[in-house]
Formats: structure tokens, sequence, C-alpha cells
């Protein structure tokens, strides 16, 4: 009884949302959710302070994955090497690495960014490269975590360019977060 009255009201709730401006459904009609799945609203594109959304987006998402990749490769390295000599070592990067993803888990909520869809992969492959790279030895371990370390730093110049042509003021905020963790991820 309650199914149909919400498909009665589908005309009217499709009319007060107006166009939607993020494409189309099916068949350019955008059917009602499920009863108790909520609706949910396209993204203009621009978020409060008017930044670029979709710039934003995609740099957090990929440093996100990226912080999250590092994880993965402590984890499989420490699973290794974790009562060796080299552990504690490990472990004092690993925490560090922590703390980077603790930092673009909050970045990801006070913007309302989506997590890849490819953490899954990431999950297996940097726990797969952590201990490969650890079975190798110390230095096999050591060599993979600083070639890694290099490719996030390279990364962060990349975005804070993007950022600084954009507009400096307007992105300061992540600017700061970014050059702490290049800073961060050179002292490793």
């Amino acid at each position: 009884m309650a199914a149909g009255a919400a498909a009665a009201a589908a005309p009217a709730v499709r009319r007060s949302l107006g166009p939607l401006r993020c494409g189309a459904g099916p068949r350019g009609r955008w059917p009602l959710p499920a009863p108790g799945v909520s609706l949910r609203l396209c993204s203009t594109g621009r978020a409060p302070g008017d930044i670029n959304k979709p710039v934003i987006e995609r740099i957090i998402r990929v440093d996100h994955a990226g912080e999250y990749g590092a994880n993965r490769i402590y984890a499989g390295q420490m699973a290794v090497l974790g009562r060796s000599s080299v552990g504690p070592v490990i472990q004092q990067m690993w925490n560090q690495e922590k703390d980077h993803l603790k930092k673009f888990n909050d970045l990801m909520v006070a913007y309302r960014v989506r997590p890849t869809v490819l953490l899954p992969f990431w999950n297996v492959a940097g726990f797969v490269l952590g201990a490969g790279s650890a079975l190798l030895g110390r230095k096999g371990a050591m060599a993979c975590t600083v070639a890694v370390e290099e490719s996030i730093s390279d990364h962060y110049n990349s975005q804070i360019r993007t950022l600084v042509e954009q507009d400096p003021e307007k992105y300061k905020e992540l600017l700061q977060v970014f050059n702490y963790e290049l800073k961060s991820s050179l002292m490793n």
C-alpha cells in the first residue's frame, strides 16, 4: 500500500526536484529509490568556498589511495620482518603512514569525497608488494619503501603546483596539508 502511494507521488517529486544536471537515468528519467534508501542529489561541481570540486575530489581520492596503499605495504613488510632487527624501524614508518591516512580520511569527509573503487585492489596489492619486498630481505623492503616515498613526493609536488596555479589563497588549507605530507615523506 505504501509502495503504491510512493509510486503515485513519483511524478510530483520529480517535478519538484527540477532538472538534474549530472546526467540522466534510464530513458532520461531518474527512478525513485527503493523504500528506506535516501535520494542523493548530484553535485554542482563546486564546493563551499567556490573551490574546483572535481580537481579537489581527484586529488584527495588519489592521495587517499596512495596513503592506503602505503599502509598496506608496511603491513605486508611487518608480517614478514616485524620480529627482525628492522621491525621497529618499519613500525615507526608505518605509524607515520597511519597518521597520514587519518588526515586523508578526515579530508575525504570534510570535502565529501568517495574513496576510489580500486581500494580492495590496493588492499591486496599493497600487502603483497610489502610482503614480497620484505621476503627479499631488509634491503629489498627499504628499496620498495624509498621507491614508494619518492613517487608520493613527486605526486605531492605536482598537486601543489596545480593548486598554486589555480589560486593559492583558495586552497590554503589543502596546500598546508600537502606541504606537511611532502616534508614528512622526504624525512622517511
